[in-house]
């Protein structure tokens, strides 16, 4: 499972970099011609940052369905996003850092809301922001360092775990509006569950990360 799926990951160079302009596709060709900002998993990417954003805003306001709605469709363009640049050799260096500038902005959004409208356990949305953060110091270390990183299948996963736990908290909460008690409870249950295990995979992919950050600098012979 890991290694089948779709990133939104990219080497050093655009898919279409090494493809005659004659040969490439429709959506090669407009990425070219947009040194590889409209790309249509840009655009779902794009369209999914704008449903998280709407569905916080959602929560903050008090409308929890329509919140929940918004941000499980938001997350569902961010699984797709890979699979589209995938299918249509659109990925590039510009596309993996969208996407993933997106994903930390959504998540530091939903942290913050959550937070405020305290629909999540503090104790877990400080060890989502912890993790996040430590990725990001990782990720700033490494590059200064000369070395290049991407969003690991590891990372991806218990991000996903990460946003699963977030609305399943929010849909015990709608339950709970609901006086549907037992059904909130067993929903925290399931998110206490989930949120362990992304915290084990976030803890693989960590790993990984400081690996790279603490291998020596390139060196080049001069």
């Amino acid at each position: 499972m890991v290694h089948g799926m779709d990133l939104h990951r990219s080497g050093l160079q655009p898919d279409w970099q090494h493809i005659f302009p004659i040969e490439r596709n429709v959506w090669q060709r407009i990425a070219a011609a947009t040194y590889g900002i409209i790309t249509p998993a840009n655009a779902v990417s794009a369209l999914g940052g704008g449903l998280v954003a709407f569905g916080l805003w959602s929560i903050l306001g008090g409308n929890i369905g329509i919140g929940l709605a918004a941000l499980g469709l938001g997350r569902l363009a961010d699984i797709a996003d890979g699979y589209i640049a995938a299918r249509t050799h659109t990925k590039s260096p510009v596309g993996e850092v969208f996407d993933s500038a997106l994903d930390k902005l959504a998540m530091i959004g939903a942290i913050i809301v959550f937070v405020a409208v305290s629909i999540v356990p503090l104790p877990v949305l400080v060890f989502i922001g912890l993790q996040h953060s430590i990725t990001i110091g990782l990720s700033i270390i490494a590059r200064l360092r000369g070395h290049t990183t991407h969003p690991s299948a590891f990372g991806k996963i218990a991000t996903g775990l990460q946003w699963a736990v977030l609305l399943i908290y929010v849909g015990a909460e709608l339950l709970r509006t609901q006086n549907v008690a037992s059904g909130s409870t067993l929903l925290q249950i399931i998110a206490g569950v989930v949120f362990l295990a992304s915290l084990a995979l976030g803890i693989i992919a960590l790993s990984g990360y400081a690996a790279i950050a603490a291998t020596p600098p390139t060196r080049h012979k001069t």
